[in-house]
Order: C-alpha cells, then structure tokens, then sequence
C-alpha cells in the first residue's frame, strides 16, 4: 500500500508495483504543498496538501491521520469539501489510504480509512479476501472525468492502476484580470490566480474562458439550470467548475471588484451561443455590496452570430428576490412592475435573459430566455 515501510523497485510511470521508503515518503510530505494521483489513461486527481502530511506521523506505529482538503480532477471538476485520510495500522483488509467527499467515519477499527460501504470514495483501499496487508485501490465516486471503477470491491487487487506524487505547492502569478494573463500569453481556460485593482484582500483564483469571443473573461457565476442553485447577485462563494457549466460563483466582494475594472460581460450557453453586453454586469461601483441596492443600465447587447441590439438594458437587484428579479437583459427599460422582482419585466417580455423561479420563492435562481438574438433562442 502506499504506506508500506520499505522500498519497492519499479517504474511507477508505467505502473508497475513501486514505492519509496517511509522515511523517504515522509520528508517529502514533509516538504510537499500538494499530491497527485494519476490512472492509466491519462486521467488524474490533484490535492491541495501532501499525502502524508508535514510531520513525521507516518513514522510512528499504530497511528493515523485525515485532513480537509480540495480535490480537482484533471477536467477541472472540483470538491472543496473533501478529506484525504492513512492509516499505517489495522490494514491487513484495507483502508490504507482514501480520498473522499466529506469526513472519514471510521466506522470500523478494521479499516480506518474506508467510509462504510465506500461511499464517497475518489481513491479507496479494500483488498479484504485474503486480508494479508496488500491494497485493492478503486473508485467509488466519479469527480469529472475521475471515472468510478467499483462501488466498493474487496477482492485481492484493486481495478485502478494509478502512481501517486507529491510537489511543494505551486504558487500561481496573479494578474489583475484573466484579460490580462490572456496578454501574458496564457491562452488556455481554466483557473488562475487574479488580483483586481482595488480589490482589498488577497489574490484569488477563478476560471478565465481564454477562448470565446476573443477570450480574456474572468467567470464570476454559473448555472446548471438545477433547483437550488445562487444567483449572479448571491453574497458568498460556490465550489464548482462554471467551464462545465456547475453551479459556481464568486464571493460578492469578488464580483464587485472584477466588475469595478470590467468594461464588458460575456453570458455563455451550453452549445456555445453566447451574447456579450458592452458593460460590466453590476457596474463600475460597488453598488452590490450595499443591501437593498439594484440598478439598471443601457446596453448594447451582441449574440455570437453578430445580431445586436443597441436599445437594450442590463439590471441587477440583490433584495426583493426570492422568486426572482435577480438580474436581467433585455430590450428596452425595466418596467419595475412589481417590487417583488425589480429586475423580471411584466410577463417577461424582450428578456434576453430572466431570473424567474417562483415556485418555491425560496431564492435560487432559474433563469431564461424570452426573446432571441440571432442564435441566442428562446427557451420559455
């Protein structure tokens, strides 16, 4: 298992059988920020902490240890409420090691780093027939394209042929903007470490789209289009990777900060229409941070085909919206008709996009399309 205490020789990138000492293991946790976990195939998990840990616990008999991390797999599909847990003791059937969603319930002393039943494992150790202290490593849970390979298997040997890897952690160079990595000559989507001018916290990281309509977008919001998901003008951050299109969005002091410095917004759909509107979506201020704010603000809105409108509106509110009125584009002004959503026009009409899930006025978003623009179609 990968906490073996003496060396094995192999050729690890070809996934032969092979592992370093536990000494050895444990002064490079010791000096690692992060692990890796790479499958035959190409498909690989990263970690944000050593597997190990930074002391030397690993080194001493009978313990064990779980830490809260964030997993991502090479898709960029992430869990932000994830544990990486080992055991060097009570392994003879497994539970070694995992990666997992949520905390280890160490349901059992046989097995003290395998959830019951597997659940929620993206790495779990079960190799319980012959219970003579070998690993059975596989998948329980899918993370993107981090494919599930057995619900909990507990044969000699496992079905997932991996190595495993640790680095310090890699500090990412901020930008102000992804407009600006995308002017370094970073042309490929996906996180990176930004800084906004005027922003008063430290750098963080989001998901620029380096490719659509020129390339250069910070994403501050994404939907599925599932019930419960924030809207664009949601106060705190979600987990999630708005590339493929989950539910995600950026701190509200986030969005305001990105948006202070924008001078355009880029709405993208499944399929890969898009409109971009010629302003940031909640302005240049930081109206959004004051409670029981909206705005509006004439726009000029242009679909991926090239079909514009140049008499259309942009409008955002963060009170009076729990059924909706979040935010909105459309043509012509507001009519504000009702101050249950300041930002949803009268039965809809000339929405580009709209903000309307009345149902259970419980405050997540459900937004739709009633007018097209050129390939921007209506949807309800």
């Amino acid at each position: 298992s990968f906490v073996h205490k003496d060396a094995v020789a192999g050729n690890p990138l070809n996934f032969e059988d092979y592992t370093l000492s536990a000494e050895q293991k444990a002064a490079i946790s010791a000096g690692g920020g992060e692990s890796l976990f790479v499958r035959q195939g190409g498909a690989y998990l990263t970690v944000d902490k050593p597997m190990f840990g930074t002391s030397s616990e690993l080194l001493q008999d009978g313990t064990w240890a779980q830490y809260p991390v964030t997993v991502r797999s090479s898709d960029g599909s992430s869990d932000a409420n994830a544990y990486m847990g080992w055991s060097n003791h009570h392994i003879a059937g497994g539970g070694s090691f995992g990666v997992k969603n949520g905390v280890f319930d160490r349901h059992s002393n046989s097995y003290l780093m395998l959830q019951s039943s597997c659940v929620g494992h993206y790495i779990y150790d079960y190799s319980n027939s012959g219970r003579d202290g070998d690993a059975g490593y596989d998948v329980n849970r899918a993370l993107g394209d981090w494919s599930a390979t057995h619900a909990c298997g507990s044969a000699e040997g496992g079905m997932l042929k991996m190595y495993a890897a640790i680095r310090p952690e890699q500090k990412m160079q901020s930008a102000p903007s992804c407009a600006d990595h995308l002017a370094a000559g970073s042309e490929t989507s996906g996180m990176y470490s930004i800084l906004p001018k005027g922003y008063s916290g430290s750098a963080f990281e989001v998901y620029c789209d380096m490719t659509t309509a020129g390339g250069g977008w910070t994403i501050v919001s994404s939907v599925s289009g599932a019930d419960g998901e924030p809207s664009f003008v949601h106060k705190d951050a979600v987990a999630g990777n708005p590339l493929n299109f989950e539910d995600y969005t950026l701190s509200a002091e986030q969005k305001a900060a990105i948006s202070a410095g924008g001078g355009e917004s880029l709405f993208v759909r499944q399929g890969g229409a898009y409109l971009t509107v010629d302003k940031p979506m909640f302005g240049t201020s930081s109206e959004l941070l004051q409670d029981g704010t909206w705005a509006q603000y004439p726009v000029t809105v242009r679909s991926s085909d090239g079909s514009s409108d140049a008499n259309a509106y942009m409008g955002w509110s963060n009170h009076h919206i729990a059924g909706g009125g979040s935010f909105g584009v459309k043509n012509g002004v507001f009519d504000r008709h009702s101050n249950s959503y300041l930002m949803l026009q009268s039965s809809c009409v000339g929405h580009y996009i709209y903000d309307y899930s009345n149902s259970g006025r419980d405050g997540d978003a459900g937004y739709d399309v009633n007018r097209a623009l050129g390939d921007w179609s209506a949807t309800h």
